[in-house]
């Protein structure tokens, strides 16, 4: 069974030990970066309505990788009511990644954050 969890004091440090394989290392920024990262922006803008959101995945109970989205919220006048985007950025060499965020109707935004593409999917 696959099941996601949430960051905890209890699994933080696992899961910051988790190694990527040599294929994926060009590709992913690593769990403790993205771990910085994800509370460093929740500091950043708690209110403003963006939020990171780190997980460790888990398979019949044992931890096998990390995985962390992010959104952004913003409230347009009533005419148009409320807008949520779900954001995912990643290396531009990744074509396997790209083309998957593409068949999920995920759209470049022209941005590029450290070094990767970032793409958006309207909710």
């Amino acid at each position: 069974m696959i099941e996601l969890r949430k960051i905890s004091i209890g699994n933080m440090r696992k899961c910051i030990k988790l190694k990527l394989s040599p294929e994926q290392e060009s590709f992913v920024s690593s769990n403790c970066r993205s771990l910085i990262d994800a509370f460093g922006l929740n500091r950043r803008v708690i209110g403003k309505g963006s939020v990171a959101t780190p997980y460790v995945i888990y398979a019949h109970g044992i931890m096998v990788g990390f995985i962390m989205y992010g959104y952004f919220t913003k409230k347009f006048n009533s005419k148009h009511g409320e807008a949520n985007y779900c954001y995912v950025s990643y290396e531009p060499t990744n074509i396997l990644v790209r083309k998957w965020y593409k068949s999920l109707e995920f759209v470049e935004t022209g941005e590029v954050s450290e070094g990767e593409l970032v793409a958006r999917l309207s909710l």
